[in-house]
């Protein structure tokens, strides 16, 4: 890749000097290339759309949270608070052994945001980390569960 890159800046060089003697029409279209070669440029050198002024890795909050039915870990949370049934015994099965690969201060955040469904700047508040500690560590507690093979209740 760094050799095609090599070669398209020497391309792109090439042509702004051949556009220094370059007539109206050709110039036209040398500065077309360049344009292009630029474009091309910035896009391997960039990894993404030069044009975006945000990568993949920079989506908002809504774009990388995990869709999973809150229901199910809110139903959770509210049994183990108040001891009413309503989840089956399965659903409790699969939560309990996701929350156990989780630390405690893991689990308590992963608790508020998704089982009692309170914002990230109240849990922030609760813990007494910042908002992005909280998203750091739901981020976190998603990816443990998702490589302990343990999938979220439908």
């Amino acid at each position: 890749m760094k050799d095609l890159l090599d070669e398209y800046k020497i391309t792109r060089s090439d042509l702004k000097k051949a556009l220094i003697t370059a007539n109206e029409e050709d110039a036209f279209h040398f500065k077309r290339m360049i344009s292009d070669l630029t474009y091309a440029i910035d896009w391997m050198r960039l990894g993404y759309n030069p044009g975006n002024t945000r990568g993949i890795e920079r989506r908002a909050a809504y774009e990388r949270e995990v869709a999973v039915d809150p229901l199910h870990i809110q139903s959770y949370v509210s049994n183990t608070t108040t001891g009413h049934t309503g989840t089956s015994e399965d659903d409790k099965q699969r939560i309990q052994e996701a929350l156990e690969v989780l630390t405690d201060r893991e689990r308590d955040a992963y608790l508020m945001v998704r089982g009692e469904a309170l914002p990230r700047e109240e849990v922030a508040r609760l813990l007494n980390v910042s908002k992005g500690t909280v998203n750091n560590m739901i981020t976190r507690c998603e990816q443990k569960i998702i490589s302990h093979r343990i999938a979220p209740a439908n």
